[in-house]
């Protein structure tokens, strides 16, 4: 395995199946293209002025520096606006640092809080390994930096719309990410419908060889309980039935709650798609 690429279950297909039917992922080559609806939804929600100066914003150890308009990062994330408010003295100079964020993370934040799409597919992600005919995708490395960089930021409509993105991945693939529930877990609350996610994904998912190499994973021991502990009530009422990942979340999408693993939905919020329609009103 190279690269930091990540172990999962998938058959390689040299199609761009992410292309046919998908608004949320888009290549990291590209950027925000949708400039007069992006401007147009800034202007109307944050009332931003592009006469102020922006928020120099310096990223990981290497202090990698991105520009950002401070108001509009600030609606977004719970971190920046404490920061502005009664936390000043992690502002200098109209300059905030993240020395413990991902460069790479933050980029694709930063496209993401100007166009609602994650800009993080590269055509070197897939990689298979002959021997074990097992595969690597570099882009969940990428997706658990981004989920980190969310938690740390304490934006909830990112790691919504990062749930969403990798639903729409492991349906585009057919094949789910095992060990998801390592990067939730250690960067969520107790309660957090993203924690949900990752214990359904087992439940439903998981094949016998998963369970099986489950020691190997080193997981963490509150998603074992909750996983333990679902598992446990659902033998009592009925057997838990192996479902293929396609219909899954098909029927996940036609017949329960979209927002189903949504933060914002406990909190009683808006979801992200409201708060940025327009990405789901034009083509990528």
């Amino acid at each position: 395995m190279t690269g930091g690429a990540i172990a999962i279950k998938r058959e390689i297909d040299a199609s761009d199946q992410y292309l046919a039917s998908k608004k949320l992922r888009c290549k990291m080559s590209d950027g925000p293209t949708l400039v007069f609806a992006v401007l147009q939804h800034l202007i109307v929600l944050t009332h931003i002025s592009f006469h102020s100066q922006p928020l120099a914003v310096l990223v990981g150890k290497s202090e990698e520096k991105f520009f950002v308009h401070q108001p509009h990062i600030s609606a977004s994330s719970k971190y920046f606006e404490k920061a502005f408010s009664d936390d000043q003295n992690k502002v200098n100079d109209n300059t905030i640092k993240l020395p413990n964020a991902s460069p790479k993370a933050f980029e694709i934040y930063l496209k993401w809080l100007y166009s609602g799409r994650f800009y993080i597919v590269a055509d070197n992600d897939v990689a298979k390994d002959e021997k074990s005919e097992t595969s690597s995708d570099a882009e969940w490395t990428k997706w658990g930096e981004c989920y980190k960089l969310g938690a740390l930021l304490q934006d909830v409509d990112f790691s919504d719309a990062l749930v969403d993105m990798a639903i729409d991945k492991m349906t585009a693939d057919v094949a789910y990410y095992v060990e998801i529930a390592n990067i939730i877990y250690p960067h969520s609350a107790p309660r957090s419908r993203h924690r949900k996610f990752a214990v359904d994904l087992a439940m439903h998912l998981w094949d016998d060889d998963d369970f099986k190499e489950l020691p190997k994973q080193d997981a963490p021991t509150e998603f074992l309980t909750d996983l333990l502990r679902c598992v446990g009530i659902k033998m009592r009422r009925d057997a838990i039935m192996v479902e293929d990942v396609d219909q899954y979340f098909e029927d996940l999408g036609e017949y329960d709650d979209p927002c189903k693993y949504h933060e914002h939905s406990r909190k009683k919020g808006l979801c992200h798609k409201e708060k940025r329609n327009f990405v789901f009103e034009q083509p990528a």
